[in-house]
């Protein structure tokens, strides 16, 4: 039987340049993603229900002449690199004058991937349809279903990503004592011999020649490693070895599958580094500052709040883990039964602080949702699902968990509420208090002298303002802007309250716990270059500006279909202005509302609508507007609403 690398003709087919699109799925995060298809494959191939699978990743620089058969390998690499130089194909001659460098160190780092407690890559001695062939040779193909991890059978190209040479081997120990050992590399197409028309496929295989198939032993690439149980093990050649790569895998390890490591399901070794229940409260107390995500997450699994498993559409439980208090991330996990991750929901609140994990329980509603998941197991995605109603279905998973932590979220207390600048204005007893003195009243005969002094009094709007660009210079219309500027924060108002008098930084609120929103905080004034396009023009804004409103007032006309009226009179401005909404709370940052529609119910006109912003071709001064719009916005929350005026 003849042994060694075989790269088969393409038979005059397609040529293969250096863009395999499996591999480049993975190049954005490598290490993240390294670790997660690695771990799913694991979780997968569980062999002992009762026991926890355990994945090693260790590095190691070996004698390159532990590489079988490495000569004809590094050959078949500078062969490339010439054929693409030749080409002028920028890309691929980075890549292969990066392997070629590689291939002329005398030590080669491989970082050996290996699991146990699994079952090995079974059927090695078939040709079709097996774990063995499916991950070794087939493209596109996976036997997994039900709560199963993998499903589009490209997750096989994350290792070699993390590849100089984007070389693999494979060894496994199946659980009927079957073994297998095969090299494959993924490169390009070049000449099967030089200067003949006739080219690679671009992937060569170590094994048996004849037929590119495996040869039936287990083999080490590095020392004083030997597989003694079943399982598998991969060595990626000229590993990518970039800085703090082991803190990168630990931290996806973490993030992707901190319920399977909860659960006692896996344990995972990062050199010396080990991952698994007993150590997981080290290993966040480390990363919490620059993980709070996954921090937030663990907590909710040592001391959830609330705790409820709840059946959904018919097709399975699912089951709720919410943790309530300050400061937590408001985002709730979604997590498969094997414990991965698939993404976070978030947008659920902005006045409830909580963090969640949902986990679909059983293996229907598993299935269900895996059939919307895109490649890369990191989103759900409807349209890839055959069942028409899969958006609807998706809806209402996600109504599910909003309201459930809306409702709990509603009954929870929270201990402390920190207003933002309230501090400022009450006394400071822990300072008047201090060595615990007693205070008493006391009226002293003493006299003192008074300073008296007027308060300055804001200035008006007056007349109608001078643009930058109407003759002056930018400054000097910044300068007459200023007149008007209030510098202050305006007050809250709610839609059922007086009108808001301070005319700056206009918040609504229409939420009933705390935190109702700030408001005015955006009542400055400001001038500045936006650089943005209109929505009605091809036409840069060059200059916006705050415009007052006077007697302003919100009301909600539906709130099954989020509509409002808005009515407000700009005080002293024509022109074209535009009204931005914005979340206001005590969340940092402002939040854009995105307005669905708008009218003016005055005139029956429809408004022109962009993003958070409302369009008017022309404000006119001291005339009340009556504004009816919607926003794609279903929770309660405080409103902000400002009116600019811009130039072009």
């Amino acid at each position: 039987m003849p042994i060694g690398w075989n790269f088969p003709n393409n038979n005059h087919g397609t040529i293969n340049g250096i863009g395999d699109a499996g591999i480049e799925t993975f190049k954005g995060a490598l290490y993240k993603s390294l670790a997660r298809e690695i771990c799913q494959n694991s979780l997968d191939a569980r062999l002992d229900e009762g026991k926890p699978v355990v994945v090693e990743f260790q590095l190691t620089d070996e004698l390159r002449t532990r590489i079988p058969d490495y000569t004809q390998l590094w050959e078949a690499i500078r062969k490339c690199n010439r054929f693409w130089t030749g080409q002028g194909n920028q890309r691929a001659m980075d890549f292969f004058s990066r392997a070629d460098e590689c291939t002329r160190l005398p030590l080669v780092s491989i970082l050996r991937i290996s699991d146990h407690n699994t079952t090995g890559l079974t059927g090695s001695r078939d040709s079709i349809n097996t774990p063995w062939q499916n991950l070794v040779k087939a493209s596109g193909v996976s036997g997994k279903d039900g709560s199963a991890g993998g499903s589009f059978g490209i997750g096989k190209s994350a290792p070699f990503a993390c590849s100089e040479v984007r070389t693999i081997f494979y060894s496994t120990l199946d659980k009927y004592g079957l073994k297998a050992f095969q090299g494959v590399a993924r490169l390009a197409s070049s000449p099967v011999v030089e200067s003949s028309d006739l080219y690679t496929t671009g992937v060569g295989y170590y094994g048996d020649i004849k037929k590119n198939t495996a040869l039936e032993e287990c083999r080490s690439l590095t020392q004083g490693y030997t597989r003694k149980d079943s399982g598998t093990d991969l060595f990626v050649l000229a590993f990518i070895k970039k800085k703090n790569w082991e803190n990168e895998i630990i931290k996806a390890v973490l993030d992707d599958f901190l319920v399977a490591v909860f659960n006692e399901d896996l344990v995972v070794y990062v050199n010396k580094t080990c991952i698994s229940k007993d150590t997981l409260q080290g290993l966040l107390e480390r990363i919490k500052e620059e993980c709070p995500d996954i921090y937030n997450n663990y907590l909710v699994m040592t001391k959830p709040t609330y705790q409820e498993n709840l059946d959904f559409e018919n097709m399975g439980k699912i089951s709720l883990r919410v943790l309530m208090g300050k400061n937590l991330r408001r985002k709730v996990m979604i997590c498969r039964k094997n414990g991965m991750r698939i993404y976070d929901q978030k947008k659920i609140s902005t006045i409830i602080d909580f963090a969640g994990i949902c986990i679909l329980e059983d293996e229907k509603v598993n299935e269900y949702f895996r059939k919307m998941e895109n490649p890369q197991h990191t989103r759900w995605e409807p349209d890839r699902h055959t069942d028409k109603d899969a958006a609807l279905k998706f809806k209402a998973l996600k109504d599910l968990i909003r309201n459930y932590i809306l409702d709990k979220g509603a009954r929870a207390t929270v201990d402390e509420t920190d207003a933002e600048g309230v501090g400022e204005y009450l006394a400071d007893f822990g300072e008047s208090f201090s060595n615990n003195e007693e205070k008493s009243e006391q009226v002293s005969d003493q006299n003192m002298d008074i300073e008296l002094f007027d308060s300055p009094t804001k200035s008006m709007q007056k007349g109608f303002e001078r643009m930058p660009g109407d003759g002056t210079s930018f400054e000097e219309g910044l300068g007459d802007i200023e007149d008007y500027t209030g510098g202050e924060d305006g007050e809250k108002d709610y839609h059922d309250d007086d009108p808001n008098k301070t005319h700056e930084g206009n918040s609504f609120g229409k939420n009933d716990g705390p935190g109702q929103g700030s408001g005015g905080l955006s009542g400055s004034g400001e001038i500045r270059e936006t650089g943005s396009r209109n929505g009605d023009s091809d036409q840069m804004m060059k200059t916006t500006y705050n415009v007052r409103m006077m007697s302003i007032r919100m009301m909600e006309l539906n709130s099954a279909k989020n509509e409002y009226l808005l009515i407000f009179t700009p005080e002293k401005v024509s022109g074209k202005a535009f009204l931005q909404l914005q979340l206001s709370g005590e969340q940092p940052g402002k939040i854009p509302l995105r307005v669905v529609k708008a009218k003016n119910k005055e005139t029956g006109e429809n408004l022109l609508c962009n993003g958070d912003r409302i369009l008017f071709d022309t404000i006119v001064p001291q005339k009340k507007y009556k504004i009816e719009f919607s926003i794609d916005y279903a929770e309660k929350c405080s409103m902000e609403v400002n009116l600019y005026g811009y130039t072009r």
